[in-house]
Order: structure tokens, then C-alpha cells, then sequence
């Protein structure tokens, strides 16, 4: 098989004052993607696909004082099926991914609505921001089982998935201490039902899941939590500390929720900096300062085909950098 794709876009946007207060922005962007498959064997699987869509994008910025601006906006986009995903989308005719490549019906497009609303500001020395978002993919792209088979599936376009929530942010400065804590929360769900093969799953019948509407999408936290302070000890010496948080996720394998999430995680930083003249400047930076043990991503698979047969556990994560320390120093040239 030898695929080609070509992508070409056109965008265009503008900005227009209504009002001194109110300002209109429109954009646009035209894409036309085209998907070639060659067969390298015979013709079975030649294809050629074309998606051609116009995104649109509009928004609203207000200000009704000189420290508030409201906010809102509404946006589309698309994303073009793959070649893998176009040569195994025929549930009569599944494929062990990847290594196989069908003939096969096409796929539709992703097409994603985007609707965001809020407000920043200012008070004082402090700055802040708050917004709502929800994003909904319709024609979502994924890989479900074709029955009880082992390693069978195909891709298929699903009805919709969802990401919704809200950002807050906020900083400022009181004397010689910044500060800043940014939050969100994000509920990313899957809003149609659909069977997965997931064969390492120990919650799984007969290699398969049942996913229901309003199940998360696996490996996107709920919450993640960031904050922390700068502390100008001396004019030319400063020191930071920040901390992050981050929820538990469900593993890539689980997309019915069935099985222990992934466990959240605390980590704090610290780092300083000393200004010894114009060119000369030391510093020191500590990651992972209390040297926690945490994974940032999971899934289930098969351990016993990749380190052998005395591992059982199904569960593959990447664990985080353990603590970390770098000193050194920056030297500008006059």
C-alpha cells in the first residue's frame, strides 16, 4: 500500500468595531484534503477520497468597563480520515490493526463545534480570567470491535464525543511576592454507545466493552490544578515555587469506566535565580522536589509479549521523572 496526502487551506479573518465597547471578529478557513491510495499487489485497494469543508468562526468582545471584557465565540473545524483508518472501516470485513489493509467503504469527516463564553479583567495588581468552553466532535473516528475476535475491529465514525468546562485563572503581585493559579476543570465524555475490543481488560467479555453514553474518554483528567509564587528575596536574587495538581484518568482500554483509574497526583517545583551582575547570572532549579512517585499516562496490554511470561499484569503506564536537580549559569555578552 503507498497513500499520498495533500492538504491546501485558504483562511481569512477580520475584526470589526461595532461600537467603542463592542468589536465583531469573523474568520474563515477553507480546507481541502485528498487521500490517494495505491494498491502495490493489484487495484483492490486504489482509492481516492476528497474532503472539502469552510470552517466559519465568529465572536463577540465587549467592554463595558475599562477593567472587563466579556467574551464569547463560536467555531468549527475538521479533520480528514487517515490512510489506516480509510483501508479498515468495513465491519464485514475487519482487520487486525495495523497490519492489515482492506478495501474498504469511506469515512466521513470529523467536524468539531467549538462554543466558548466568559470574561476577564483587572483589579488592581491582579489579573483574572474565567471561561466556559464545550467543543463537540460529531463523526468522531474510532476503532471499535467487529465481535468476539481476536485482535479484530475496525474504525468507524462514531456520533459524537464532547469536551466541556471551565478555566479560571488569575495573577498578581503584592510587593515582592508574584503569584498566579490557574484551574480547570474538563469533563470529556463519549455521548453515543458503542462496543470496543479492549482483550486485556480483566473487566472485558469475551475481548469486548460496552461503553456507554456518558463514559469519559480515557487518559483526560477531570482536574488540573497549577499555582505558585515568585519571591524577589534581594533585587537581584528570586525564587520560585510552584505546585500542580492533576485527577485520576481512566486507562486507554477502558473506555466503559469499569476498572481503577489511573491515581492523581501532587508535584511541587522550586527554582532560583541570582543576578550577580548585567552578564553574569547563577541559577538553580529542583523538579519533582519531594521525589513523588506517579504515572502521567496508562493502558492495558499484553506485559508477557514484551518482557516475558513472569509478567501477568496488564497494566503498561509511563512514570514521571523522578526528582531532578540542574545548576548552572547564564553569561550575556555586552
Amino acid at each position: 500500500m503507498r497513500s499520498r496526502v495533500q492538504n491546501a487551506s485558504v483562511f481569512l479573518t477580520d475584526t470589526f468595531a461595532l461600537t467603542p465597547q463592542l468589536d465583531l471578529i469573523a474568520a474563515a478557513r477553507y480546507n481541502d484534503t485528498s487521500v490517494e491510495l495505491r494498491d502495490q499487489i493489484g487495484t483492490a485497494l486504489n482509492g481516492d477520497h476528497d474532503f472539502r469543508r469552510l470552517n466559519p468562526a465568529a465572536g463577540l468582545s465587549y467592554r463595558p468597563l475599562q477593567s472587563l471584557t466579556l467574551y464569547t465565540s463560536y467555531s468549527e473545524s475538521n479533520r480528514a480520515p487517515s490512510p489506516v483508518e480509510l483501508t479498515c472501516a468495513d465491519e464485514n470485513d475487519p482487520c487486525a490493526l495495523p497490519n492489515a489493509f482492506l478495501s474498504d467503504p469511506p469515512l466521513e469527516e470529523v467536524v468539531a463545534r467549538t462554543v466558548e463564553v466568559g470574561a476577564r479583567g483587572s483589579l488592581g495588581m491582579t489579573r483574572w480570567h474565567a471561561g466556559l468552553f464545550q467543543t463537540r466532535s460529531d463523526n468522531d473516528i474510532l476503532f471499535v470491535s467487529a465481535g468476539a475476535l481476536t485482535n479484530h475491529g475496525f474504525f468507524e465514525n462514531v456520533s459524537e464525543t464532547r469536551r466541556q468546562g471551565l478555566e479560571l485563572n488569575v495573577h498578581g503581585a503584592i510587593a515582592n511576592v508574584g503569584w498566579f493559579a490557574n484551574y480547570t476543570y474538563l469533563l470529556a465524555e463519549f455521548r453515543d454507545p458503542f462496543t470496543v475490543m479492549s482483550l486485556n481488560n480483566p473487566g472485558a467479555v469475551d475481548g469486548e466493552l460496552n461503553v456507554e453514553r456518558g463514559a469519559r474518554i480515557p487518559n483526560v483528567p477531570e482536574h488540573i490544578l497549577k499555582a505558585g509564587v515568585s519571591i524577589a528575596l534581594l533585587p537581584s536574587l528570586r525564587v520560585d515555587l510552584d505546585v500542580g495538581y492533576q485527577s485520576d484518568q481512566y486507562l486507554r482500554g477502558d473506555e466503559a469506566n469499569i476498572t481503577e483509574p489511573l491515581a492523581g497526583f501532587t508535584v511541587v517545583n522550586a527554582a532560583a535565580q541570582w543576578q550577580l551582575n548585567e552578564q553574569l547570572t547563577l541559577f538553580a532549579q529542583i523538579e519533582n522536589v519531594f521525589d513523588r512517585e506517579y504515572a502521567t499516562f496508562g493502558l492495558y496490554g499484553e506485559a508477557d509479549e514484551v518482557l516475558g511470561d513472569e509478567f501477568d499484569d496488564a497494566i503498561f503506564v509511563s512514570p514521571a521523572a523522578p526528582r531532578a536537580v540542574w545548576v548552572g549559569f547564564n553569561w550575556r555578552a555586552k
